[in-house]
């Protein structure tokens, strides 16, 4: 094996299929990357065995061949190198591969490509092809609103995805908050299908959809690959059922008030400061007050004093006072894709409904907080 490929590949190579190296395993290989040097290109894989990244890297290749590496090791030696030209070439005896930038040099020390696991090949599965950054934005839309404990509650912590006819639903939803974004597709997907995938691959998934290519979806036994140019990420699918998110989200909304995003996050990011914390899990509670088109936010804390702040607003419907979660707010308001929202609500005890003004693409349920 022997190969010559840029420092630049090289380091962003292994920061992309970094994210897959395992830091835990008791199986030793699974710490390495593994190395490919095919007819055009040099392949980087890392696989824990619940996630696998590929890149494939441009490469001036001499000889065949393959070998897997400490990932942290040589990530950090690789950095460390001067910009330009990196020459690779193994010691097909000692396992070694010598790497020389300049006047830096280094034999690390791998083990036999032959133990590292497969990366699990669902080509025949495709289901979809969409632009990179429509799927990253839809999941920064709702990945926020999944449960953060992935163990205890492993559908909460899961973004559900649908597959059907010409649109992908993305939603995530943990008991307190539901968060939902439809996508079109240019064209409509092989199958129908729901798949629920772990709120951290979520958010590695939107981590290599970069750049202006499509990504590719393929779904097939339990696994889904995501492939974004060189980049192939395939991961476990998790199993269980979602709940039926539809039959909580409001159907209509007595008061309808429209507000300016930035100036509402401003102001609850303000205000949330000052609000109490009524449990163990760190809710803040804040008071919403829709009257005389305006959305008024309240905190008071016995400890820390009180904050109010007034945002202007259109306003349809009844005056109507509600709790809600200020962290919650901030995490939905961030969400919202356009410059302003809709604020829906009925009564203090039921759930507040928001929307993107001028988007009928995405939606977030808020439940209330019990206000004395």
């Amino acid at each position: 094996m022997k190969l010559t490929v840029t420092q630049e590949n090289l380091s962003k190579g292994l920061t992309i299929i970094g994210r897959a190296v395992s830091t835990k395993s008791t199986i030793p290989i699974l710490a390495n990357v593994l190395l490919e040097a095919n007819e055009t290109s040099l392949k980087l894989t890392a696989n824990n065995l619940e996630m696998a990244i590929a890149c494939q890297l441009p490469a001036s290749i001499e000889e065949l061949g393959t070998i897997t590496l400490p990932a942290q090791l040589f990530s950090r030696f690789v950095n460390s190198l001067p910009t330009g030209d990196v020459a690779m070439s193994l010691n097909e005896k000692t396992l070694a591969m010598h790497v020389q930038a300049g006047k830096a040099r280094a034999d690390i020390k791998g083990l036999n490509a032959d133990d590292f696991p497969p990366m699990p090949d669902i080509e025949a599965g495709v289901l979809c092809d969409l632009p990179a950054k429509g799927l990253k934005d839809a999941i920064s839309c709702v990945a926020w609103a999944a449960s953060d404990n992935e163990i205890a509650r492993p559908v909460l912590g899961c973004v559900y995805m649908e597959f059907k006819d010409d649109a992908l639903t993305l939603a995530a939803a943990d008991g307190y908050v539901l968060a939902e974004k439809r996508v079109k597709l240019s064209q409509p997907a092989v199958t129908p299908i729901i798949a629920l995938i772990p709120k951290s691959l979520a958010g590695e998934v939107a981590k290599v959809c970069e750049g202006s290519e499509p990504v590719r979806i393929t779904v097939k036994g339990g696994q889904i690959s995501f492939q974004v140019g060189r980049v192939t990420l395939v991961a476990r699918l998790v199993a269980g059922t979602f709940p039926n998110f539809h039959q909580i989200i409001p159907a209509n909304c007595s008061t309808r008030a429209i507000a300016d995003v930035a100036e509402t996050i401003k102001a609850v990011r303000m205000v949330t400061l000052f609000a109490p914390s009524v449990s163990d899990d760190f809710s803040r509670l804040t008071k919403w007050f829709v009257a005389d088109s305006q959305i008024t936010i309240r905190a008071v804390s016995a400890e820390q004093g009180e904050s109010e702040a007034s945002v202007e607003v259109s306003q349809d419907g009844p005056d109507v006072m509600i709790g809600l979660d200020g962290r919650f707010m901030l995490s939905a308001l961030n969400a919202v894709p356009v410059a302003k929202f809709e604020l829906g609500l009925n009564s203090p005890t039921m759930a507040a409904l928001l929307r993107g003004a001028d988007d009928d693409t995405w939606q977030a349920v808020i439940m209330p907080m019990h206000v004395k």
